[in-house]
């Protein structure tokens, strides 16, 4: 298969793009972008002296080594044996330039195709549109309430809350003597310095793992709701139905 054969093919897989018109110039200008090459045994690899390369154990005595250099002549692929078959099994000189020929052909067609995505936006049908937008929307939503669980909290509350929820489980079960267990005792003592005499470590823990299953809860009706929604919205047939997905909690 050929190099533009090859990147059709990829585009096939992807039949909301547009067909692209200046393939073949796209496929001129990447070709010298990869070079194939049989190895001679003796010149270096990226630095790397003959005798070390071959002192691999997956390098055969004999045989024929193909390598695929980039445009700086840097050695990107290095083959020194059969490629899919069991063991290392030379290649004969055939062998090395059909198979590197598909390799470089291949890197070449990822290459071009990849450029092509990047140029190009994926035409999206009204439906498809009205789906992301309502995917989006529901997005949103989700996001907004979990911003609105976080509000009343400080940054230092959320970004150690982990960290609390785990020391106060050790202290509940016992195990005070943990680096979190230490954490929240720590976190108690600083509260009843602060005015809040009534709150010590076994409170503490006791009010943290509170909060924890509350917001495990509310994440958990949050999140089902969420995919639910996404399941009803990518799987709706018309823009009327996509238009009746509404977040409702």
């Amino acid at each position: 298969m050929n190099i533009k054969d090859r990147v059709l093919k990829m585009r096939r897989d992807g039949d909301y793009f547009d067909p692209v018109s200046d393939l073949d110039k796209r496929i001129a200008g990447a070709e010298g972008s990869f070079i194939l090459e049989l190895w001679d045994r003796v010149t270096p690899i990226n630095g790397v002296s003959a005798e070390i390369v071959l002192s691999r154990p997956d390098v055969p005595d004999v045989g024929y080594i193909y390598l695929v250099k980039d445009s700086s002549g840097k050695v990107i692929i290095f083959q020194p044996h059969l490629p899919g078959a069991e063991g290392y099994i030379p290649m004969s000189e055939d062998q090395a330039l059909e198979h590197g020929g598909n390799h470089r052909d291949e890197m070449i067609a990822q290459m071009v195709f990849s450029q092509i995505l990047a140029d190009e936006e994926p035409i999206l049908s009204e439906l498809e549109q009205a789906r992301a937008d309502k995917i989006d929307e529901i997005q949103r939503a989700s996001n907004a309430m979990f911003q609105k669980m976080q509000g009343g909290y400080t940054q230092g509350e959320i970004f150690s809350f982990e960290r609390q929820k785990s020391g106060a489980r050790d202290i509940l079960a016992g195990k005070v003597d943990t680096e979190d267990a230490v954490y929240v005792a720590s976190l108690a003592a600083f509260r009843q310095a602060g005015g809040d005499a009534k709150t010590d470590a076994t409170v503490l823990a006791g009010k943290i793992m509170k909060n924890a299953l509350a917001a495990e809860q509310a994440i958990v009706a949050i999140l089902g709701h969420q995919q639910g929604l996404e399941v009803k919205a990518r799987e709706a047939k018309t823009p009327e139905e996509l238009e009746g997905i509404a977040w409702g909690i």
